[in-house]
């Protein structure tokens, strides 16, 4: 199965580790919807106009439990931090599949992450 990450999940960040096993297909991909800053140190990915910028990779059924529980998700739980679903990613070889995590807490207009990347957005703060 493929996953689109955006945040702390890609090379480099705090919690790539969880990825350690898995195959890298993708180092630029998109997906539709808008970025913002929780202010606790990861993005949050909501639905709606925009791109958002990330990396797609190949994992495994066996992997896709400690992602969950890192993303805050229990399939058929209905106070999850993040919802997971499947949706187009983008990338230089065409149109993939793949699971993606949606953030289902409000967030404030003002911490829209412009950009679309967190890692733009770390490092330069736009």
């Amino acid at each position: 199965m493929k996953l689109f990450v955006y945040g702390t999940l890609m090379t480099g960040e705090g919690n790539h580790f969880f990825l350690r096993r898995a195959k890298l297909l993708n180092r630029q991909a998109r997906v539709n919807g808008s970025l913002y800053d929780t202010g606790l140190g990861y993005p949050a990915l909501v639905r709606g106009a925009g791109e958002v910028w990330g990396e797609l990779y190949a994992i495994t059924s066996s992997q896709l439990p400690a992602i969950d529980e890192l993303e805050g998700y229990q399939d058929g739980r209905t106070w999850n931090l993040y919802s997971r679903e499947t949706v187009d990613a983008f990338t230089e070889n065409g149109t993939e599949r793949a699971l993606v995590y949606y953030y289902n807490k409000p967030v404030k207009a003002e911490k829209r992450i412009a950009s679309g990347s967190w890692k733009t957005h770390r490092i330069s703060g736009s």
